[in-house]
């Protein structure tokens, strides 16, 4: 039986959880160095591979950012420039993550990567 969410997007907000709660199918022991960074990867990848679902379906991306603000850490922001702009900052997604979000944390992480990527992108915002 599968569970079905009247909201579908609440459906990829595990993906963007802390690393230590995040649920890997058939994660690696921890008990050698190396498979610690080989669950790193797996999550990284089912990430990426969920985001590219997520934009697939052309789902609203303000309803996951209002979803995951719900909790008081996320990492969505630090994927949203990678995975969902393609590494191109977005001056209206800004924005709109700003204005419809309780958790700032999010957009600071999307600015932060962005400026990682480019120091200019300050001057945009400002």
């Amino acid at each position: 039986m599968k569970l079905k969410l009247k909201n579908e997007v609440y459906e990829y907000r595990y993906l963007f959880t802390s690393s230590y709660d995040f649920p890997l199918l058939h994660p690696c022991p921890y008990s050698e160095s190396e498979k610690r960074e080989m669950n790193e990867r797996l999550a990284t990848d089912e990430i990426k591979e969920g985001m590219e679902r997520f934009k697939g379906k052309n789902m609203d991306v303000i309803s996951l950012v209002s979803i995951c603000s719900e909790k008081e850490y996320t990492t969505l922001g630090l994927y949203l420039f990678e995975l969902y702009s393609n590494g191109v900052f977005e001056k209206k997604l800004f924005f709109s993550i700003i204005a419809n979000n309780k958790n700032k944390r999010i957009a600071l992480d999307y600015l932060q990567k962005a400026y990682q990527k480019s120091s200019d992108t300050l001057e945009t915002v400002i």
